[in-house]
């Protein structure tokens, strides 16, 4: 019988490899996703600062115009060092992009395996209920033949009196058996997509024959 295996990192080889190349890469985009969120707060000082010394400029304050010109460099500076900023994630996510194409092809294959071994230990489960149900079954159909058989016996020799007893002792009982085992408790099983039921009648065992393919006496 298969074993299913559980689709975990330990389990799956290559994967504690790639994620262990993945962990760094993705702490130093995180690292430069903070340097690039904090810019608009040094966006927003200058501005500050900048706000004023336009007011002095349009008043016709001349000294105003040199630390405007160094807010304007600064300025410059933040979006020069956003646009490097977001160039080098754009590389580090080319670098993890295809590690990741990895890792979720690894555990798709995984989790395909687990299902295919699940699926066939669901198809083993199924065999041995199957030669469980035919050992019962053989068992089962012989003995409602031969109660048959015995029922004509004794029709053959007490006639309607074995016939009066047959009925009541065998047939009366069986007339609607599975209406007794609900009675009892017992019930259908609840199944979405197998409605089918099984209908067994009474059977001898083959008949053993000689050699020549005749019955034997």
């Amino acid at each position: 019988m298969t074993t299913a295996t559980a689709t975990t990192a330990a389990s799956i080889p290559g994967l504690d490899d790639l994620e262990r190349q993945i962990r760094p890469l993705s702490e130093e985009r995180e690292k430069l996703e903070k340097e690039i969120a904090a810019l608009p707060q040094r966006r927003a000082l200058l501005d500050d600062v900048a706000g004023p010394l336009k007011d002095k400029l349009a008043d016709g304050d001349r000294t105003a115009s040199a630390p405007l010109e160094e807010i304007d460099q600064k300025l410059r500076e933040i979006s020069h060092c956003e646009e490097s900023l977001h160039k080098r994630i754009a590389k580090i996510d080319a670098r993890i992009q295809p590690i990741k194409q990895r890792i979720a092809d690894l555990r798709r294959a995984a989790t395909a395996a687990k299902n295919e071994a699940e699926f066939q230990e669901w198809c083993d489960g199924l065999d041995t209920r199957r030669e469980r149900a035919k050992k019962y079954l053989r068992g089962l159909v012989q003995e409602l033949a031969e109660i048959r058989l015995e029922g004509d016996k004794g029709a053959r020799r007490w006639n309607n009196k074995a016939l009066q007893a047959f009925e009541r002792q065998i047939m009366e009982p069986f007339r609607n058996p599975m209406h007794e085992l609900q009675q009892q408790g017992w019930r259908g099983p609840l199944t979405d997509y197998w409605k089918r039921d099984f209908y067994i009648i009474g059977l001898l065992p083959p008949i053993e024959q000689n050699g020549n393919g005749k019955p034997k006496s």
